[in-house]
């Protein structure tokens, strides 16, 4: 496409003003600087001393300026959610000495980055540079710091542009346009002005044909071409240029002969007597803002050409700024739309063909691609999201990712949420690979689950061919190691059976939530909760809901919402990104609201499409939002549910400032199960409360599948059970029989007496691992203290050269063994308390195996092994 428009008469260029140019270090060439080849960088050296550096542009007389355009400089992290950027800044001055601050100039997620302002008039303007820190690169691994900053370009505009156009175009991403409106100049391209010159063009050699009329124009040409990016991680002859996402023929012509591939490699094998599903991992293809059908597209979705709108993909305004920024938000929501459609959702049409369904991430964290996480989850059979372990990465910022696929799974309708679980980087976490081990795992499967995960899809899980190299491959610096080699691998069915017990019962039934939470639209949840999820009153659950499941799936009735997958929720609240708020959502909460639903949050400020009618949409908000309309903006979610005399479905006493149990609650056919996660690494006591009544509530335990009765009272439809959780501990409180009793209380457990199991201990050591074969330890200690208890060690094995270090750096499975003798065996549970154990404790009693302990308390009942006369005791201990 060829575009011609009229620009104002007295509209100048920063080359004709001739500013002389200087810098903290020196004079710069204004032409390379402010027309010259991107390709080829200025280079800026940083000042240790000041700790930043400067480009300076002095204008003979003041000049009013209104933009400015930096191509370099650095940039930010796709990945997270990034605090406001202050690296740099613009300032000016009227007489070289004192500067006064315009704006910052946040870094982009690409080198350039162009910001509008209200127009300013100075001689001297500067644009500071802060000193490069040191760049995360995973974990606790820093590179160092730049010593110089490679600037590109650097232009000023005495005319206006559209703030932040490279993001809102779609060349880079951005987490919050919301914040980057353009402000209004007043000098915007006329649009009767601009001309569509394609037609003009001589495709042989790309001559322009057109008598130019009289005064000052600029002509722009549009193409557009690959992005680059290539796939990746894959081997050499699988590695090639990313799919357009956009393209539905594309992505069904990759999809197909990969498929087909799958298909001869297996024999057939695919569907339901072979591979079942595929996994579309966290995306990190870069960006794409245009595809071949685009223009048709867009015109067929928004309802208005897009060639006299293509300047703003360059930053000039076209008519004013505000129709600007709604046409680059029209054209964003296209390409959402079109990936959602023509990528996810194609997929999940192709896969069927063959009797096969996806697994599905997107964001992970952060914001890294224009689509919605919701709507690109929407069909797949089983929504996916990721959480780190513990360690290197903020895991609160994975909650929001959860959050979201659990969502999807409840809304609609595919009830399994999954993540990729435990990932880890190096030396990240609790330190180097293969650090890790089901107790320190734990806390991060609890989290996961605490936001709806009930499926685990462990990361990573290599494939070990081969057993003389210990302890095997790895996915490059990635884990968690979870494989054969692993030290525990023969104990991982104690930490499998958790957390497939602790799945299995959260896929039971339904999700219970009071409330629905719409986010809005043009960004997404990774984004705008990933430092904190929205402020909801404790004791109450919630779904997070988009555009595309609250227009076409959300009912109101008898005062509740519903969806066809069987979700019911009392309150729709807004939230505060949702003030742009397109027509299409206005109509349905206006329909909502008709029907009784209960809505609240704050008034609309206008629509950011250009496509809806501004009339009755100040109409719709007026009925809604005004006088004596039933949406009050001021009233607290709180309020609300006490109004509504809704309880809280789980409470509980604090003891102590900081305690903080997590709950989730599905409802089933016959009762309520309610899972609920200490937070904290110590005992927490409380007094529950449960919105059940009428029925005799269960502890579960996931760890060993053990039911038991609990105490309880019911009063006012709510049961109040007293609760003792150990260290990050998590079980089930099951709701299932119906009883007339009120009340019930039970003995508490009495130890009456204890064995003391000190002294000696065999121990023998896992073999060719450097420790000894068997010793003798005349009292227990940590194996990483063994020469500082020397004394304490008998019988070493002399083909061992250094056996107090052997013991100190073993990392594998030592046996410890004692005979116990028991006169008489009294009725009850006899507990063995090991204390306090790394990692792992498997427990034999006379040859039969009891358990394997993993996590705290190290206590278990060993009353069925146990005999009158001499016991064996072995307990097989894995680092």
């Amino acid at each position: 496409a060829v575009i011609a428009y009229k620009l104002p008469g007295t509209y100048k260029t920063i080359q004709e003003l001739n500013p002389k140019v200087s810098s903290s270090a020196g004079s710069f060439d204004l032409l390379q600087l402010t027309d010259g080849d991107i390709n080829k960088t200025n280079s800026l050296p940083t000042d240790s001393n000041k700790g930043y550096c400067w480009i300076q542009f002095e204008f003979t007389e003041p000049q009013s300026i209104k933009a400015i355009k930096v191509v370099g400089g650095g940039s930010r992290d796709i990945w997270g959610v990034p605090a406001p950027s202050e690296e740099r800044s613009l300032e000016v001055s009227d007489d070289g000495i004192n500067f006064r601050r315009i704006s910052y100039l946040p870094l982009a997620t690409i080198e350039q980055a162009t910001f509008s302002f209200p127009s300013v008039t100075a001689k001297f303007f500067r644009v500071v540079f802060q000193n490069p820190k040191p760049k995360k690169i995973y974990g606790n691994r820093y590179a160092p710091a730049a010593q110089k900053i490679a600037i590109a370009e650097l232009e000023l505009y005495p005319i206006s542009k559209v703030n932040h156009p490279e993001e809102k175009a779609g060349f880079g991403i951005s987490v919050d346009l919301t914040a980057y409106g353009t402000p209004e100049n007043g000098d915007g391209i006329a649009e009767e002005s601009i001309i569509n010159l394609t037609d003009k063009l001589n495709k042989e050699d790309g001559s322009l044909n057109w008598e130019i009329p009289e005064g000052n124009w600029k002509i722009l040409r549009f193409g557009y071409s690959l992005t680059g990016k290539l796939n990746h991680p894959a081997s050499a002859e699988a590695t090639g240029l990313e799919v357009d996402k956009m393209d539905a023929r594309a992505v069904r012509d990759y999809f197909v002969d990969y498929l087909e591939q799958y298909k001869s490699a297996t024999n057939g094998l695919m569907g339901k007597k072979g591979l079942q599903y595929v996994i579309t991992d966290s995306y990190e293809c870069g960006q794409a803002n245009w595809t071949p059908k685009m223009a048709e597209e867009f015109e067929k979705r928004r309802g208005y050409a897009i060639w006299k709108w293509l300047p703003t993909l360059t930053g000039d305004i076209v008519k004013d700024a505000a129709s600007s920024d709604q046409f680059l938000w029209d054209f964003r929501k296209t390409i959402s739309e079109l990936i959602a459609e023509n990528h996810y959702d194609q997929l999940t049409d192709i896969l069927a063909e063959r009797g096969m369904k996806r697994y599905t991430e997107s964001h992970e964290n952060g914001r890294v691609f224009i689509a919605d996480g919701m709507d690109v989850k929407r069909t797949a059979a089983i929504p996916m999201s990721a959480m780190w372990s513990a360690g290197g990465t903020p895991q609160n910022m994975y909650e929001a990712d959860i959050r979201e696929s659990a969502s999807v799974a409840h809304i609609y309708g595919q009830n399994i949420a999954a993540a990729e679980s435990f990932t880890a980087s190096g030396a990240a976490g609790v330190g180097l690979a293969w650090g890790y081990s089901p107790e320190n795992l734990k806390s991060t499967a609890d989290l996961e689950m605490a936001n709806g995960l009930n499926r685990f899809v462990v990361h990573t899980s290599v494939h070990q061919p081969a057993d003389d190299k210990i302890p095997g491959l790895g996915l490059a610096h990635f884990g968690q190691w979870f494989n054969r080699h692993e030290t525990w691998a023969g104990q991982a069915k104690a930490w499998t059976d958790y957390l497939s017990r602790s799945s299995f019962m959260l896929q039971q039934g339904k999700f219970v939530a009071d409330i629905v939470y719409y986010y809005g639209e043009d960004s997404n949840i990774t984004f705008l909760f990933g430092e904190k999820l929205p402020a909801i009153p404790n004791g109450y659950s919630f779904d997070f809901i988009n555009a595309d499941a609250l227009v076409n799936l959300l009912q109101a009735k008898n005062g509740k919402l519903y969806t066809p997958s069987g979700m019911n929720y009392r309150i729709l609240v807004l939230d505060p990104n949702s003030r742009q708020m397109t027509l299409k959502v206005l109509r349905k909460i206006q329909d909502l609201v008709k029907a009784g639903a209960i809505v609240l949050g704050p008034k609309p400020t206008g629509s950011p499409s250009m496509q809806d009618d501004k009339t009755e949409y100040t109409s719709i908000v007026n009925e809604l939002w005004g006088e004596n309309g039933k949406i009050k903006e001021t009233q607290s979610i709180q309020a609300v549910l006490k109004d509504l005399k809704i309880k809280p479905d789980f409470e509980y006493s604090k003891l102590q400032p900081d305690t903080d149990l997590r709950f989730v609650h599905r409802n089933i056919p016959d009762g309520e199960i309610y899972w609920v996660n200490n937070r904290n690494n110590r005992v927490e006591s409380t007094l529950a409360r449960f919105r059940v009544s009428g029925k005799e509530p269960e502890l579960w335990h996931p760890e060993t599948g053990k039911i038991e009765k609990l105490s309880y009272s019911f009063e006012n439809g709510m049961t109040t059970i007293p609760l003792m959780l150990e260290p990050e501990d998590a079980y089930f409180i099951v709701f299932r029989k119906n009883t007339s009793k009120s009340s019930q209380t039970l003995a508490k457990k009495v130890v009456e007496k204890s064995i003391n199991l000190e002294g000696d201990w065999q121990v023998s050591f896992q073999e060719k691992r450097g420790a000894p074969k068997a010793v003798i330890f005349k009292k227990l200690f940590s194996w990483s203290e063994a020469e500082k208890n020397d004394n304490e060690i008998v019988n070493h094995q002399s083909e061992i050269p250094n056996p107090q270090n052997g013991i100190k750096y073993f990392s594998g499975t030592a046996t410890y063994s004692k005979k116990i003798k028991l006169l008489k065996k009294e009725k009850g549970e006899y507990i063995l308390d090991l204390g306090e154990v790394k990692n792992l404790a498997e427990i034999i009693v006379n040859g039969k195996n009891i358990g394997t302990l993993w996590k705290k308390p190290f206590k278990i009942d060993i009353s069925t092994a146990l005999k009158e006369g001499e016991n064996v005791l072995e307990i097989k201990v894995t680092n």
